[in-house]
């Protein structure tokens, strides 16, 4: 009899242990569970060489981490590649669980060029201050 009894009060602790967990998720905000987003949505050539990118973001409201765009012209020959970066700053970032969109300004490397038509891969990221990337993101277009 005692070893039924333990079993009913083992079953009757973890269904507590399961309702108390199902009762904390459906109480959390949906906010809480949002955290961090990142997406590419476009990129344009603008004025004399250089580059924007249009990004949606979404960040926890203690957030440390910079938004981060790369950009690289693909199908060069030689000693024509071409590279951009440009940086959003996490104080800069309005980091609220909702989304947001901005567009960063590319800066080109040295000797780089980016016209109407070429194709580009643009690479989107969160950087932390410890040099951890998250959240990257991959998108090849035509300018």
């Amino acid at each position: 009899m005692t070893s039924s009894r333990f079993g009913r009060r083992a079953a009757g602790a973890a269904a507590a242990v399961v309702l108390a967990g199902a009762a904390a998720l459906t109480s959390a905000s949906p906010a809480a569970a949002k955290g961090y987003d990142l997406a590419f949505d476009s990129g344009s050539p603008t004025g004399q060489n250089a580059l924007a990118a249009k990004v949606t973001y979404s960040c926890d409201e203690h957030n440390d981490n910079a938004l981060v765009v790369n950009a690289t012209k693909l199908n060069v020959t030689g000693h024509d590649e071409s590279n951009a970066a440009g940086l959003i700053k996490a104080d800069k970032l309005t980091c609220d669980y909702t989304r947001h969109s901005t567009t960063v300004t590319l800066r080109t490397q040295t000797g780089s060029r980016f016209a109407k038509g070429d194709r580009v891969k643009f690479t989107v990221f969160y950087f932390d201050g410890d040099g951890f990337i998250s959240f990257k993101q991959d998108k090849v277009v035509a300018l």
